[in-house]
């Protein structure tokens, strides 16, 4: 399937169970560029944002660091 078929199934997809009062939809993603380096979460429950947060960190700070913070806040916002 194409890249652009995938993107928009999966738009679909997530706009339905964003609403879903059975689901709860995480988002968490690390990033670098220009070796500065940031994370964003977002979790949504019946079609409601509930978090979104963003954070930079020091210039040290590695891509795979900074998804892996990501990941562990928004379990830790799952457990909530």
């Amino acid at each position: 399937m194409a890249k652009m078929a995938l993107a928009i199934t999966h738009s679909l997809v997530m706009a339905k169970l964003v609403r879903d009062e059975h689901h709860l939809v995480l988002y968490a993603d690390g990033a670098q560029q220009n070796h500065h380096t940031g994370v964003g979460i977002a979790r949504y429950h019946r079609g409601i944002e509930v978090i979104r947060e963003a954070a930079g960190f020091n210039d040290n700070t590695e891509a795979y660091d900074a998804e892996l913070w990501a990941i562990s806040k928004v379990l830790r916002a799952a457990a909530r």
